[in-house]
């Protein structure tokens, strides 16, 4: 597993939050509003994903481009940065 960066937690009206990597928001090609999948892995990780962008044709949404796979696509949150 590859660490990216250690998070604060921020609680903002009785939530908490945590901000993603910069590096991580670029190669993704996020944006402001964009949607991800959270998940949660065998081992009790979170783990963020991209959701494809949609495209809207005459005929409907259809599916853009996939996101291109690389290792550090899904970062697991709250993973052990001590190694135990």
């Amino acid at each position: 597993m590859y660490v990216l960066d250690t998070r604060s937690l921020i609680e903002i009206r009785g939530s908490l939050l945590v901000t993603l990597p910069i590096s991580w928001v670029r190669h993704n090609a996020l944006t402001k509003g964009q949607r991800v999948d959270v998940a949660l892995d065998d081992n009790g990780r979170l783990v963020i994903t991209p959701i494809e962008k949609e495209q809207k044709t005459a005929a409907g949404s259809v599916p853009a481009s996939p996101i291109p796979a690389r290792g550090a696509h899904q970062t697991p949150l709250g993973a052990d940065v001590n190694g135990t």
